[in-house]
């Protein structure tokens, strides 16, 4: 028979981190999203689209402007950018100078690593816009 061998807080803790809840449900120890992909948006509207921010699923502030300063996305043109692989959400708005102003929102868009996510913005997919851009746009030169 062996003794009782007296086990510290910090060996439990170890021996239970290993079987902890992943966020998929799964055993195992829990991990961020690895690798990158790109959303890739394309304008297939008759609107000029100004401004494209983004944030991941579930956070209430928007990221920003992922066309930049001094891009505009014309119909027919595309704008790609990076993300982390994840859950996203898009707002896209038109030029908040002229009334009425317009957005197009897409929600719970999956970025997958080494993949491009397509993002396709049609004419029924703007309505009124209550969104503010921000930082507050400037004038482009």
């Amino acid at each position: 028979m062996r003794p009782a061998v007296p086990v510290s807080s910090m060996m439990v803790l170890a021996l239970l981190v290993p079987g902890a809840c992943r966020s998929d449900g799964l055993t195992g120890a829990a991990t961020e999203p690895e690798g990158k992909g790109q959303i890739a948006l394309r304008n297939g509207s008759s609107r000029e689209a100004w401004y494209a921010y983004t944030r991941r699923c579930g956070v209430s502030g928007w990221g920003e402007d992922e066309l930049g300063p001094r891009v505009v996305l014309h119909p027919g043109q595309s704008a790609a950018w990076t993300e982390v692989v994840g859950c996203y959400d898009l707002l896209v708005l038109t030029n908040p100078r002229v009334e009425p102003r317009y957005e197009a929102r897409y929600q719970r868009r999956q970025v997958v690593a080494d993949q491009a996510t397509a993002i396709a913005i049609a004419d029924t997919d703007w309505g009124p816009s209550t969104a503010t851009p921000s930082p507050a746009p400037g004038p482009i030169p």
